[in-house]
């Protein structure tokens, strides 16, 4: 009998506040900085859209799912195209 590779997920509903409503789930990466060691690493997963949160969820088992609150962002989240642009000088977006 051939089995097919079936993807598990990670992510439950579980992860959501009181009262938060779960919009929409994403690919995409997230890069995280290491301030002890000044280097950044790029993790490749599902961004998971929530209307108090995102929620990241990487491909990469071993690697913890990330839960961040809009609350405590200090500033919003860029996409790597938006930060290429603001670096070069392209203001087309």
């Amino acid at each position: 009998m051939i089995g097919l590779k079936v993807k598990k997920k990670r992510f439950s509903l579980l992860y959501l506040e009181e009262n938060e409503v779960y919009i929409q789930d994403l690919t995409g990466s997230c890069t995280f900085f290491d301030f002890n060691t000044g280097q950044k690493r790029m993790e490749k997963g599902k961004i998971h859209l929530c209307s108090k949160s995102l929620i990241f969820e990487p491909n990469n088992w071993d690697a913890s799912i990330y839960k961040f609150l809009f609350r405590e962002m200090t500033m919003k989240p860029i996409r790597s195209l938006e930060l290429f642009n603001k670096k070069h000088g392209d203001s087309s977006l």
